[in-house]
């Protein structure tokens, strides 16, 4: 079974595009059948064709929004945020978010199960977390069922129910 990440992110430093290239997660990403879909152009971050990282452009708010239903999950691999708006957006929509385990994230998401350990030893922290989110996924028979809401915390429980 082949799985759609989304990562809408700008091309800048603390976004952490550059974790995409490391050769070990490229091959899990090949080996799971796992496709990360960048909101970046391909002339700003190189993508082979058919490979497993697809750079759609630049999009604008409906299409994240409605690219970022249509996937799997959120990979989100900021080292910070002033708000956190596609945490916000993949929780509201009941996707799972994979992240850095970082304050804004904690605040946002809570205990999320798909936390990218900053120190972690060993395999790769970001294919670790990966482990965890492709072990909690439906089979194609499940699929159709739907799934529990992420825990949000309640704060940000009261922002989500106001938009």
């Amino acid at each position: 079974m082949a799985y759609n990440l989304f990562y809408p992110a700008s091309l800048l430093p603390h976004k952490n595009h550059r974790l995409l290239r490391d050769p070990e997660l490229l091959g899990y990403f090949f080996q799971n059948e796992i496709k990360v879909f960048l909101t970046i152009d391909s002339n700003q971050f190189l993508s082979e064709p058919g490979g497993s990282l697809v750079c759609l452009g630049r999009l604008d708010r409906d299409a994240c929004i409605s690219f970022l239903r249509q996937s799997d999950g959120l990979l989100f691999l900021s080292e910070f945020e002033s708000l956190g708006l596609p945490l916000i957006e993949a929780a509201s929509a009941r996707k799972p978010v994979i992240s850095f385990d970082l304050p804004y994230s904690r605040e946002l998401l809570g205990d999320s199960p798909y936390y990218i350990q900053h120190d972690f030893r060993g395999d790769n922290p970001i294919c670790c977390a990966l482990t965890n989110f492709l072990s909690d996924q439906p089979t194609p028979r499940q699929s159709a069922l739907v799934r529990d809401a992420l825990p949000i915390s309640t704060v940000w429980s009261c922002f989500l129910n106001a938009i």
